[in-house]
């Protein structure tokens, strides 16, 4: 399977496009994310599993629909209700 990685900038170095027509229709592709965004968000949704903030996030798993539900979740919220959330920096909310 295609490899990506996520430039600091925030662009996919290969276009999307191009890895979405090599994943079949029965594939589950695992996505890997490290540092920040992505991090915030595993903090969440452990947060709203465990009812608490982790101690690590190594190896921590969560599917495609949690994540959609969260960022659905966050679409609907202001920025200080945003800030409320575990995991959530100023400049990420």
């Amino acid at each position: 399977m295609p490899i990506c990685k996520l430039t600091l900038g925030g662009f996919l170095e290969r276009p999307t496009e191009e890895l979405l027509a090599n994943i079949k229709a029965d594939e589950k592709p695992k996505l890997v994310g490290t540092s920040g965004t992505i991090e915030a968000l595993a903090n969440i949704i452990a947060y709203e599993k465990l009812g608490n903030e982790p101690n690590s996030l190594a190896g921590y798993q969560f599917s495609f629909s949690e994540l959609e539900e969260l960022v659905n979740k966050l679409r609907m919220l202001s920025i200080p209700e945003k800030l409320e959330l575990p995991g959530i920096s100023q400049k990420r909310s």
